[in-house]
Order: structure tokens, then sequence, then C-alpha cells
């Protein structure tokens, strides 16, 4: 899970993980690459197995944006598209900054776009 466009995304993802309403888990994946900011490649098998380890019934992805803005990028809509279409359960994708955060919504539809709004 690496495609290129992604490289500005994130360096590192936390996910919590959810069931009946409630954290049951939470796991932090990075690509471990100093000043590198992608997906580590095995990111989709690490969302299904901490999903069946944690007997999830969804979960939220969450990850930084520290140049002093959370309005999520193109790469951010697309990795949540991306990974909503193939680890069923996204509740939300969460981009938090020193003074804000924005929450993307994943699409409704296969081929939907992802929509978002910033709280500040």
């Amino acid at each position: 899970l690496r495609p290129r466009d992604w490289s500005s995304v994130v360096c590192s993802s936390d996910l919590l993980y959810r069931r009946r309403g409630q954290i049951v888990g939470e796991a932090a994946y990075s690509s471990r690459l100093p000043g590198t900011v992608a997906f580590p490649p095995d990111l989709l098998y690490h969302l299904l197995a901490d999903q069946a380890r944690f007997n999830a019934e969804d979960y939220y992805l969450l990850h930084n944006h520290p140049a002093g803005s959370a309005v999520p990028s193109d790469p951010d809509l697309s990795a949540t598209r991306f990974i909503a279409q193939r680890i069923p359960g996204l509740r939300a994708h969460v981009v938090v900054d020193h003074n804000e955060y924005a929450v993307i919504l994943p699409p409704t539809a296969r081929d939907g776009e992802a929509t978002w709004h910033l709280i500040q």
C-alpha cells in the first residue's frame, strides 16, 4: 500500500477499534523510515489482523499534519477511499494539527467521493 501519490499523506497512523460503540483496541502503524511520509506497505494486512484481534465492528483512522493546517489533501481523501473500499467498518479518518482537526467521512458508494469538514 504505497502508491506514489500518497507520499505526502502520513509517516504514521493511529487506529482506534470499536465494538458496540466502545473503544476495544488501539494500534499505531509507521513506515519506520525517518523523513519519509508513506503508509507501511503491509498496512492493509495489519488493519485486518488487528480488527480481528480486537473483535472490532468498526474503526477510526487518525494521522497528523504538523505543517499548520489540518485541511485534508487529495492523497488523504484518496487514502480514505482506498482503505474504506478494502477494509469494512471505517467510520472516519481524522486529520489533526496543533489547533484544529478535520474529519473525513468515507464514501457511501463504491465509486463515491469522501467528504470532510474542518473543526477549529
